[in-house]
């Protein structure tokens, strides 16, 4: 379209765009912030929920039969999704999801915040959170994770300072011995003065970016990359 008007034409096909790291995506279900914990209890499993613009409520988790279900923004839509009910998460109650920020072309956003999920299991729960941001000072702590198959790819955890919440980015419990079954990896730790992850946990930690944290002037600070505790 221009001053001259409009026009019209096809051509045949000459490659296909992949949004996102994800691949082509089918929205079998789309939500609002009205309408997603309906859609996530009407969802069956392999079905994908794309998610509109907008802030979504806190939200309690969803337990699925395997392959389970995904959660993304749709194409364009900037989605702010605190992942925890009241801020907490009982570790039973998330097994066979995905939530993928560009699945679809959007972006999913987990606000400013302590987020802990709590508990602990033996049962693998198959979580994978990938291309989403965590806003500064979004903290996330992982208690007693057993076998849990829990997947971070491709997410950040920025400009955190230590002195806000937890003061950790990625925390897992001090006391367990047991194989947490959770893996970091291709994910940015980049800027604050907050620890990028501290674990008393096995865990597995593969090409990830640590960058630019430090103290500062905040000198009570322990600042760490990666510290390992307990």
């Amino acid at each position: 379209t221009n001053a001259g008007g409009a026009t019209s034409a096809t051509s045949s096909q000459t490659a296909t765009v992949t949004p996102g790291n994800s691949g082509p995506v089918t929205c079998d279900l789309s939500a609002t912030p009205s309408t997603f914990a309906a859609q996530v209890s009407a969802a069956t499993p392999g079905q994908t929920i794309c998610l509109a613009s907008g802030i979504y409520g806190s939200w309690s988790g969803a337990s699925k039969s395997a392959p389970g279900i995904t959660i993304t923004a749709a194409s364009g839509a900037a989605v702010t999704l605190p992942i925890g009910n009241s801020r907490s998460w009982s570790l039973g109650s998330i097994k066979n999801f995905t939530i993928d920020g560009t699945a679809d072309g959007g972006t999913i956003t987990v606000p400013a915040g302590q987020y802990s999920w709590t508990g602990s299991t033996v049962t693998a729960l198959n979580v994978t959170i990938q291309n989403v941001v965590f806003a500064p000072n979004a903290d996330l702590d992982i208690s007693s994770p057993t076998n849990a198959n829990m997947v971070f790819n491709h997410v950040s955890w920025n400009n955190s300072d230590c002195q806000t919440n937890e003061g950790i980015r990625l925390h897992l419990s001090y006391s367990n011995n047991r194989e947490s079954g959770v893996t970091v990896e291709n994910s940015e730790f980049i800027g604050g003065s907050a620890d990028g992850i501290q674990t008393g946990d096995p865990m597995n930690i593969i090409d990830n970016l640590f960058e630019n944290e430090y103290e500062g002037s905040e000198t009570q600070c322990h600042t760490d990359a990666i510290q390992l505790f307990g």
